[in-house]
């Protein structure tokens, strides 16, 4: 090789090792999804209070990326998991999650995913119902024993 095109493959070579560097820089830059938050009604943030007459909320999980500007590309399934579901009824649908208050108390609500990097996810926040009546005890059923005793 003389060296005119020993010098040519040395620019081949350094230009080849630009271009992966700048390959590498520009996966750093794509938006990944690097953490998300639970908001009620579209941007609320908890804890909530509901209430007999607030009925309800609809939770919504909202993704951020890296720089933790809002995260445009599709968030995976989420899972919502209640820690009490004696004071609230949860009806999931797709990445949102609907919340009705039935009785005094706490609930302490998370929203969970896995990224397609394989990176798990989690944000909780407190649902809080107060105002509920609480229904005096009705006698529904009786039972008589008729065996002698021992």
């Amino acid at each position: 090789m003389n060296q005119q095109g020993y010098g040519e493959y040395e620019e081949h070579r350094e230009f080849r090792e630009i271009l992966e560097l700048l390959h590498q820089i520009i996966g750093f830059l794509e938006p990944k999804l690097s953490a998300i938050e639970i908001r009620f009604g579209g941007d609320m943030q908890g804890p909530i209070t509901l209430t007999p007459t607030t009925k309800g909320a609809t939770a919504t999980v909202l993704g951020f990326d890296q720089t933790g500007a809002p995260f445009t590309g599709v968030i995976p399934p989420v899972t919502f998991t209640p820690d009490v579901t004696t004071f609230c009824t949860f009806s999931t649908s797709g990445n949102s999650d609907a919340i009705t208050g039935v009785a005094n108390g706490t609930t302490n609500f998370a929203a969970s995913l896995t990224t397609a990097e394989g990176l798990a996810l989690s944000d909780t926040t407190q649902i809080i119902t107060s105002g509920f009546t609480v229904a005096a005890p009705v006698l529904t059923t009786v039972k008589l024993d008729f065996t002698t005793p021992a």
